[in-house]
């Protein structure tokens, strides 16, 4: 949620029930040659850890796991997109209960920026679904920010910007 959360307004695809067949997952596992680590190098077990979890992220929107988005998110989460900021209870609210229903979600040119303990991800979020408005194709450019505690990668704050129509 990004994606994000989107990526939350990842969320912005989710209705418990309203999937009728297996829901597709576009995310795959992001080949060296697809991202750009910064402050990291390519051996770099963070910056693949990392990398993995923002997949992790676009898997659980489609099938609308608040499991795995609690494991992700850190307590005090931030989410902004556009004007509006959520805490990261509505976030996990919108991934379980929302109006939209995310039936595809994927990442792509992601950027690790390593610094220590805390880490950026840059990328672009892609969502496809359905919602109360019918069908819908969403380009999320997010940049989420990680923070290692006790040994576990969590995100602190996210912020997404969702591209408009007229412009993709």
């Amino acid at each position: 949620m990004r994606r994000r959360l989107i990526t939350i307004l990842l969320p912005a695809g989710l209705a418990a029930g309203h999937l009728a067949a297996r829901p597709r997952v576009l995310s795959r596992p992001i080949a060296q040659s697809e991202a750009t680590l910064r402050g990291c190098t390519r051996q770099d077990a963070d910056a693949r850890t990392l990398l993995r979890l923002e997949d992790d992220w676009a898997t659980a929107l489609v099938h609308r796991d608040g499991a795995t988005f609690r494991r992700l998110l850190a307590d005090g989460f931030i989410y902004t997109e556009d004007d509006r900021t959520q805490s990261r209870d509505a976030v996990l609210h919108d991934v379980v209960a929302g109006p939209d229903t995310v039936e595809a979600a994927a990442n792509e040119d992601l950027d690790v920026h390593c610094f220590g303990t805390t880490a950026a991800v840059t990328g672009w979020l892609i969502v496809r679904g359905r919602g109360p408005g019918g069908r819908f194709e969403r380009r999320y450019r997010f940049t989420d920010t990680w923070a290692r505690e006790h040994g576990r990668w969590r995100v602190v704050a996210a912020h997404d910007y969702l591209v408009p129509v007229e412009h993709r």
